[in-house]
This record gives C-alpha cells, structure tokens and sequence, in this order.
C-alpha cells in the first residue's frame, strides 16, 4: 500500500496536492462515520450486560393486560386505556407480543427499544442527507455523527 502511494506521489501525472486531498477527504468522511457507530454500539453492549429481567416502574401496570390476556378477556379498551397523558395502544400491542413469544422477558423489549433507536438513527441520517446534501454535502458525516450522539446519550437509555 505504501509503495502504491509513493509511486502515485511521485508520478508526474498526478499532483501530490490532488493525492493527498482525496486521502483527506475520505478521512474527513470516513472518521465521523465510524465514530457515529460507537454510541450504538456501546448502549447494544451496555443493554446486553446489564439488561434484567425484572420489571421497572410503568411495567408493573402491564401485569394487568396480561392476566386479561391469559384469561382471553382482552377487549380493543384494554389497549385504549389512558396511560398518564397517552394511548399507547401500538405500544401495548407490540409488547404483548413480545410478551408472548418471550414468556415476559423484559430484556427482549430492551433490545427491541435499541432496534428502534438504530431505526430512528437511520431515518435521521437519510433526513440529513437528503436536506444537507445540496447546501453542505461535507457536514453530512458530522451531522450524523451528532445524531448518533444524541439519539443513543446515555442519558436517554439510563
């Protein structure tokens, strides 16, 4: 690799400053998009090692829907019931399933929300792509090297 690199810089058909750009540039990329995959990566790891299978707070509530449906009494109401200020009725639905197929295991929804955060990310990254390009395509990575930081803060998942 480094032979191929001397040979391009000393040939007289290519500047050295054209070279040495275009290795720039891909790092200026590349670094960003690299470093964006960490915070992922760190809270699939931090979910995974600690995730347990015990429920917290609000799930205590959700022992109720499952006594209902395991006694097959559950009714659209059941999933139409106010929480706080929400109806969470896609929420509850997609829990109940997960319930069932898991026997309850809470760490199963853990990894669920860390698959929903990575989908958020990839609808964010393809936002800022498709609305920076045309103004400044180079801040794209450093954009979405923010987003990552902020959609996966620890802050958000501790």
């Amino acid at each position: 690799m480094r032979e191929v690199l001397e040979r391009c810089l000393n040939s007289e058909m290519v500047p050295k400053s054209s070279v040495l750009k275009t290795f720039r540039d891909r790092l200026w990329i590349l670094l960003p998009l690299v470093a964006a995959g960490i915070p992922p990566l760190m809270i699939a790891v931090t979910v995974a090692r600690y995730g347990v299978n015990v429920p917290f707070w609000d799930q205590w509530e959700f022992v109720k829907l499952l006594d209902k449906a395991a006694a097959r009494q559950l009714t659209f109401m059941d999933f139409w019931e106010q929480h706080n200020e929400h109806r969470l009725v896609f929420p509850r639905v997609v829990m109940l399933a997960l319930a069932r197929a898991t026997d309850w295991d809470i760490r199963y929804e853990l990894a669920a929300n860390v698959l929903v955060a990575l989908g958020v990310l990839g609808m964010l990254a393809l936002l800022i792509e498709r609305t920076v390009r045309p103004v400044a395509p180079v801040m794209i990575p450093w954009l979405v090297l923010a987003a990552s930081l902020s959609t996966f803060s620890l802050t958000q998942w501790l």
